[in-house]
């Protein structure tokens, strides 16, 4: 039985037989998949007859993040399985390995080496397995991170980079490494997860606001519509010795940014917080959030409420 994904050359050619071989079609179904938690279009080769072609793998993309999951469906139609994989938007960062549904259970990092589309429509596309630490779906918590918190997302990795501010005042930032295309993810924002209705800062430190701000540093909510927010506590988040799998809460505010927070399904920590670009953005250029503060509703540092004004007066 063929490997739902390519990870060698003899497989390759096998499936590039099977193409050429079989009468193929590529059919496209709307399905529920948990791993993106959204409806989205499975891409499935089968014969011309409308039987299924078991040996041949299917795909379909996060329309949010523009992920991609590659694999053989089992008997659910699902992307369940020992070797599937979950490719980012680069095209070249994957993971496989174990997954439910589209959830990751456990992968190792990998890296895409070929892809091609058939005639037919058929995708085949070839993996390099890399030898390193495999990873676990491992999902925040009030009181966690999720496991594995010092291994870096190699596909943020390959995108962004610290150093300090271009703003004065502002410590580190975060750069990009590359020239990156309009709505591209660029970084994650990881965090503890906790339902809105609870603040720990405010029942710590009610009567403190310098101690109330440094505690809300590193907070965002998880979506319009979440009732989770996510917080990363300040001395973690200035600590990449403590904590560096992802550093998208590095990103400084600019009520002029080249970025903007959304929601997104990531394979490690599920619904977390990417940072995508809001134009095209050179390599070595800062990296800038709106934070979206109410001034009006929020305790709010000086420096922003500041530059809220001076940008209200312009």
């Amino acid at each position: 039985q063929l490997c739902g994904v390519v990870q060698d050359i003899n497989t390759g050619r096998m499936l590039d037989w099977l193409i050429r071989k079989e009468k193929l079609v590529v059919k496209r179904q709307m399905r529920y998949c948990t791993g993106f938690a959204c409806k989205t279009v499975y891409f499935t080769p089968e014969r011309v007859n409308g039987t299924p072609s078991p040996c041949l793998p299917s795909w379909s993309h996060d329309p949010v993040s523009q992920c991609w999951l590659y694999g053989l469906l089992d008997t659910k139609g699902q992307f369940t399985g020992h070797s599937i994989a979950w490719v980012f938007p680069d095209n070249y960062t994957a993971l496989v390995g174990s997954f439910t549904d589209g959830v990751m259970e456990q992968a190792s990092p990998a890296t895409v080496i070929a892809k091609e589309m058939s005639p037919q429509g058929v995708l085949t596309v070839k993996f390099s397995i890399m030898q390193g630490e495999k990873l676990k779906f491992s999902p925040p918590s009030p009181i966690s991170l999720g496991e594995q918190g010092m291994v870096r997302d190699r596909y943020e990795d390959s995108m962004v980079y610290l150093a300090r501010s271009d703003i004065p005042g502002a410590g580190e930032g975060l750069f990009a490494k590359k020239d990156v295309p309009l709505n591209t993810i660029v970084a994650f924002f990881n965090g503890l997860k906790i339902p809105t209705d609870v603040d720990y800062a405010k029942e710590l430190f009610a009567f403190d606001e310098s101690a109330l701000l440094s505690m809300s540093v590193y907070t965002i909510k998880l979506g319009e519509d979440s009732p989770f927010y996510l917080d990363l506590p300040l001395c973690i988040g200035q600590d990449t010795k403590q904590y560096r799998a992802t550093l998208g809460h590095k990103a400084n505010h600019s009520f002029r940014p080249n970025c903007r927070f959304r929601q997104v399904r990531h394979p490690r920590w599920g619904s977390i917080v990417a940072i995508f670009s809001n134009r095209k953005i050179e390599e070595g250029e800062e990296l800038l959030c709106n934070y979206g503060y109410n001034v009006d509703r929020q305790l709010v540092p000086d420096w922003y409420r500041q530059g809220w004004e001076e940008h209200n007066m312009g």
